[in-house]
C-alpha cells in the first residue's frame, strides 16, 4: 500500500476512472443489462463518465493513485447518509437524456428500471434508519487479487458506520463478509428480459 495514495477523484481523474469502472463491472449482470451485448463496456464508460461528473463535487468517490506513475490503480464511492439528491437540472447538463440517442431507446428505461429496483431493496433494508452507501469498488483487472482493494476498504471501514452495499456476482459475498458485512437478504432483479441474483449486505445496522 505504501506505493498507493487513497486520494479524492479529480475532475481530471474522470475520463481514466470511467474507463476503470467499465472494464470491471462489463461482466456484471446488472450494469450488463443496461445495454446491447456489443455496446456493454462503451455503454458503461459514457455512463459513468456522467455519473462520475455529477457526483464528483460531493466529495463521495475516492480513487486509489500510484504515487510513481500517477495511474489510477482503483475506486470506490462512499456516499454519506441524507446526501443530497442530484437535481434534474444537473441530470440534464450531464447529458444523460441523450442516452437514447446513443444506446437506443431500452438503454434509458433498463437504466431506470434498475435504478429503481435497487432503490427499493435499499431502502427496505434501511427499514428508516441512516446509513453510508458503499458502492462502485473496483481495483484495475492487472492488480486484482494482491489484496489492495481489501487494505483499501479496511482503512475506511475502522469507525463503526452503518453501512449497505449491493452486489451481482455471488464470489464478492465472502469478500465483504471479511470485511464485517453480513447478508441481509438474496433476491432476484429482473431488467427487461434479464434476470439475476442480487446480494444486499450490512453492516451494524
Amino acid at each position: 500500500m505504501d506505493r498507493y495514495s487513497l486520494e479524492p477523484l479529480l475532475r481530471s481523474d474522470i475520463r481514466a476512472c470511467s474507463a476503470l469502472l467499465a472494464r470491471v463491472f462489463k461482466g456484471n449482470p446488472a450494469y450488463s443489462s443496461v445495454f446491447r451485448t456489443s455496446e456493454v463496456e462503451a455503454g458503461l464508460r459514457w455512463l459513468f463518465e456522467r455519473n462520475l461528473g455529477l457526483q464528483q463535487e460531493t466529495g463521495a468517490i475516492r480513487v486509489l493513485r500510484d504515487r510513481m506513475t500517477g495511474e489510477l490503480a482503483g475506486t470506490f464511492t462512499l456516499i454519506p447518509p441524507n446526501a443530497p439528491k442530484i437535481s434534474l437540472l444537473k441530470m440534464l447538463r450531464a447529458g444523460l437524456p441523450l442516452m437514447p440517442l446513443h444506446f437506443g431507446r431500452k438503454s434509458i428505461q433498463h437504466l431506470l428500471q434498475l435504478k429503481s429496483t435497487h432503490d427499493l431493496e435499499v431502502q427496505d433494508v434501511a427499514n428508516g434508519k441512516s446509513y453510508w452507501y458503499l458502492s462502485m469498488v473496483a481495483i484495475q483487472p492487472s492488480l486484482q487479487g494482491q489484496g489492495l482493494g481489501s487494505s483499501v476498504l479496511r482503512s475506511c471501514l475502522k469507525a463503526p458506520l452503518p453501512m449497505i452495499l449491493t452486489t451481482q456476482l455471488e464470489r464478492n459475498v465472502r469478500f465483504y463478509e471479511k470485511l464485517g458485512f453480513r447478508q441481509d437478504r438474496q433476491t432476484e432483479w429482473r431488467v427487461g428480459s434479464r434476470s439475476f441474483a442480487n446480494w444486499t449486505l450490512k453492516r451494524d445496522l
